[in-house]
């Protein structure tokens, strides 16, 4: 039996995007459709929150210092209490699209994808996947994807991984690190009904894919060939991300939401949106910086 714990009962609509800085010792994470980016100090227990005004799905540290984030307009970059500096909307002629998870690769880019939030989202495959390169250029990746999610890569560099909730499957790509081009997308999982939709996932050291199933109330571990290494049940329906952190890379942090819930269903589930954590059997790859 793993033990959860919470880290703070944030009660976010759409808790999202969990990212660890090691340096700090911080965790950040998001309340997406609130446009509330969150900060909280581990050795304190500090919390502090940042209004942006806007749909903000993805955060990454910058090289440069402060944060890239991709956002319902595309990406910008921003420092916390300051206001956001726009960089490129690569679909500011689609404006019921907006971005959702991301993820920096080896090489400092970022990447995100997006979706729509039109009624068709689930008819219609209006999402593509985008690369920030850091002189901060967008470029176009892949399309035809309905509910574009969490994506990373295994530790060898060599595939990529990236998720369409709403086909219930995680592809896989074969990534070139050094040109940041993919290349023969494949189904990796495709997980079943009555475990939840695939949403935000982590990579392990061994290379192994934690994903959070939103609707399912569990992560599930799945080893490099696909298979089902273990579940873990969690106190809430709608996990949406997760990331590791730590001293050592192997605390789990868990975001989740209450959006999808009825009012009774949110009165009987009091952690949803709360951020919680599990200790991992291995250490999670450490968080890369945005080289732009």
């Amino acid at each position: 039996m793993t033990d959860i714990a919470v880290v703070y009962a944030a009660q976010n609509e759409l808790g999202e995007g969990p990212l660890w800085l090691a340096d700090e010792q911080q965790l950040f994470w998001l309340d997406m459709r609130q446009g509330i980016i969150w900060r909280y100090a581990v050795a304190t227990g500090a919390v502090a929150s940042f209004a942006l005004g806007l749909f903000v799905s993805a955060i990454a540290p910058r090289q440069a210092g402060g944060f890239v984030v991709a956002t319902q307009h595309g990406f910008a970059t921003w420092q916390p209490g300051q206001p956001l500096s726009w960089l490129v909307d690569p679909e500011s002629h689609l404006p019921a699209n907006r971005f959702n998870d991301g993820a920096v690769d080896s090489h400092g880019r970022m990447w995100a994808a997006t979706l729509t939030d039109g009624d068709d989202q689930t008819t219609v495959p209006h999402g593509s996947l985008y690369r920030l390169d850091p002189d901060g250029q967008a470029q176009g990746m892949d399309t035809g994807f309905y509910v574009s999610n969490g994506l990373g890569w295994s530790p060898d560099n060599r595939t990529m991984y990236f998720t369409d909730s709403w086909q219930r499957i995680i592809f896989a790509y074969d990534f070139d690190a050094a040109s940041g081009q993919i290349s023969h997308r494949r189904p990796f999982i495709l997980v079943p009904e009555g475990k939840g939709l695939p949403d935000g996932l982590a990579i392990d050291a061994e290379g192994y894919l934690w994903s959070a199933c939103w609707g399912g109330g569990r992560i599930i571990r799945y080893a490099p060939d696909g298979q089902v290494e273990r579940e873990i049940a969690l106190p809430v329906s709608y996990p949406t991300s997760c990331a590791f952190g730590g001293p050592d890379l192997t605390t789990l942090y868990i975001t989740s939401a209450w959006t999808a819930l009825t009012p009774e269903q949110r009165q009987a589930e009091p952690l949803a949106g709360a951020v919680l954590r599990l200790h991992a059997p291995c250490p999670g790859l450490p968080t890369l910086p945005y080289a732009g």
